[in-house]
């Protein structure tokens, strides 16, 4: 990213994710922190584990707190496609845009992009990065709407709508995970 594109892309939703230079996963603690969770009835109210003797709750609320999303009520964005959209400009009668495809794009020579049309392509890149979605899975089709809306795009309610993803990659890590004898 660069000059005036880079700069938009600080200036939006995602923006404070360019600040991050090195994640380093510390494996050990975070080993300690998943041997630390609770079954719960319902996850997606909240994640909760056992710290001595204390039960904390990690919910959605709290997901938006730690990462800078709003929360709130997902907004229905229009579904019409106009002639001009950025899915029919760069994926063309696809009914079904998968990830591969949006893998491509973001790859390709972008020559004759349009600066709003880089951007739009990182903010659905750093979307697929949250998700951790795999190459043969759509994009979801509300993200295809939204992302011509700069606006809207940045004023979406992001941490209801990634929470989903995260509590089902993080409930029961450690169970699913554990080695087998």
């Amino acid at each position: 990213m660069y000059g005036s594109l880079e700069i938009r892309f600080r200036q939006g939703c995602f923006g404070d994710y360019l600040n991050i230079k090195n994640v380093i996963c510390q494996s050990n603690l975070l080993l300690g922190v998943l041997q630390l969770q609770i079954q719960t009835n319902n996850p997606i109210e909240g994640i909760s584990y056992a710290i001595g003797v204390h039960t904390l709750k990690f919910t959605p609320k709290d997901f938006c707190l730690i990462t800078g999303f709003r929360f709130g009520p997902v907004e229905n964005v229009l579904s019409e496609q106009s002639r001009n959209s950025f899915r029919t400009r760069y994926f063309g009668g696809y009914k079904v845009v998968r990830q591969r495809q949006l893998e491509d794009l973001f790859g390709s020579d972008w020559t004759g992009y349009t600066e709003d049309d880089y951007l739009r392509i990182c903010l659905l890149m750093m979307v697929k990065s949250f998700k951790g979605t795999q190459v043969y899975q759509a994009v979801d089709d509300l993200l295809l709407n939204l992302v011509d809306n700069l606006e809207a795009w940045n004023e979406f309610s992001w941490g209801t709508y990634l929470w989903p993803n995260t509590c089902t990659n993080v409930y029961n890590l450690n169970q699913r995970y554990q080695p087998q004898n």
